[in-house]
């Protein structure tokens, strides 16, 4: 992935589209994205032989844009980093087959405020690799909760209206999965602020 990055940052500048003071950043930026498709298209095909792929996209659909606009947890290499993602997906997938129909509303209900909270108290949480000028941090904060609320009224009308879909649950396991991861990157900075 880093050889495919370098190459198309390298065609990118030679066409004069990218500055080349800003070649690293690209790269950069390249090589996140490329990670980022593949551990998400291995996590899918995953969830084909485990018989819940349509319950994944859900997951990722409520998921990444909180997750882009929200910050959260970064791990400290790729390989941390999938098996983070790996460990959210086990979670959802356990969630599925073992908790039980009535109990769906609860974490539906549960789930989606406890992440409409840490939204609001949290985001966007800031890390090393993405700077963010303070105007940027005031858009992708109304970005995150604007996007939570949205999410939070759906899970919650899906909760009322189809408690016990796998569908509403895999969605408010996504947001979960941010507002964890949130939470898991304010400790870590926290830690390291010590």
């Amino acid at each position: 992935m880093q050889k495919l990055a370098q190459g198309i940052t390298d065609q990118l500048v030679q066409n004069n589209i990218v500055k080349p003071e800003d070649a690293d950043s690209c790269r950069y930026g390249l090589e996140l994205m490329f990670s980022s498709v593949s551990e998400i298209l291995c996590v899918l095909v995953i969830s084909l032989f485990a018989g819940n792929f349509a319950e994944t996209v859900v997951f990722f659909i409520a998921f990444m844009p909180l997750r882009i606009y929200g910050g959260g947890y970064h791990a400290d290499t790729r390989l941390r980093c999938f098996l983070i993602l790996l460990a959210a997906y086990g979670v959802l997938t356990a969630l599925l087959m073992l908790l039980p129909l009535e109990a769906y509303r609860y974490v539906i209900f549960g789930g989606a405020a406890f992440t409409l909270i840490a939204v609001i108290a949290l985001a966007p949480v800031r890390h090393n690799n993405k700077h963010l000028s303070e105007n940027e941090v005031r858009v992708y904060r109304k970005i995150a909760v604007g996007v939570c609320i949205a999410e939070a009224a759906a899970a919650l009308v899906g909760g009322i209206l189809a408690g016990e879909s796998p569908y509403i649950l895999s969605f408010v396991c996504g947001q979960l999965a941010v507002s964890l991861s949130m939470i898991a990157a304010c400790i870590k900075i926290n830690i390291a602020g010590r």
